[in-house]
């Protein structure tokens, strides 16, 4: 069911906050990864974890039950899953099915022959995909069945097929800010653009600052067309890698 009142127009400083109560610790502009494409230098704020697949079919799944992610699962103390390192050749990094709390997927590097992180059938508004990096997978990030998820500031290079795909039950997401990186360099599916939209409504850009994301196969003038039966376009494609806000640390 859609909710009546879409999280995506509430003020995303406010959203900041809670991540930084949440996380109480200063984020440096820029992610830890390798980026061959860019020759850009990314540092992290703090060391990433080795860790296997993630793999939560339940609510209960973020809890002690099983991964014992920080948080409560409430739109004000939503489930954070940060600072891993995942690769794997044989699933999704992070994959994410049937839920109902809100969570938050969080500065994790993930490497994978699939998608890298899965969203599928959360609940209206829950998923917020926030500074990850996702590498040489075969989709960066993939939502299905979910709708009103934000998908903001990660960078999605190198991976085979799209950077970010959205499927046709995918409705009223919101991607922007993010740094797209040659992925989709093979025209897959006879898609020249390094993002796939089959939904309905999807926004790719802030709707509070009118930017949108960095695409480093963007002409240069223009809108950037993201293939997909939506016809979905970027408005407001930025002209140089974009870098999260600076936040100061909490006592």
């Amino acid at each position: 069911m859609k909710r009546l009142s879409s999280p995506l127009n509430t003020s995303f400083r406010a959203f900041f906050c809670i991540l930084i109560m949440l996380l109480g610790l200063s984020i440096s502009p820029i992610m830890n990864t390798k980026s061959a494409s860019s020759s850009h230098e990314y540092q992290d704020s703090f060391s990433l974890i080795p860790h296997e697949p993630i793999r939560i079919l339940c609510d209960s799944d973020f809890g002690s039950s099983k991964y014992n992610f920080p948080g409560s699962g409430t739109e004000k103390d939503p489930y954070l899953i940060t600072g891993y390192r995942i690769s794997t050749t044989i699933t999704s990094g992070i994959y994410i099915t049937d839920t109902t709390k809100y969570f938050i997927v969080y500065n994790c590097y993930v490497n994978t022959n699939y998608s890298g992180i899965y969203i599928d059938h959360v609940a209206d508004g829950t998923a917020t995909i926030l500074n990850n990096n996702c590498n040489d997978n075969r989709i960066g990030i993939f939502l299905e069945n979910s709708d009103f998820c934000v998908v903001t500031y990660n960078l999605l290079e190198e991976d085979e097929w799209f950077g970010v795909f959205l499927d046709s039950d995918c409705d009223e997401n919101i991607i922007h800010h993010n740094n797209f990186v040659a992925n989709n360099l093979g025209c897959v599916f006879d898609i020249a653009s390094q993002a796939c939209d089959h939904g309905t409504a999807n926004i790719w850009y802030d709707t509070e600052t009118l930017e949108g994301n960095y695409w480093d196969s963007w002409s240069g003038t223009g809108s950037y067309s993201i293939g997909g039966e939506s016809g979905a376009s970027d408005p407001f494609p930025q002209n140089e890698l974009l870098s999260p806000p600076v936040f100061c640390r909490t006592q």
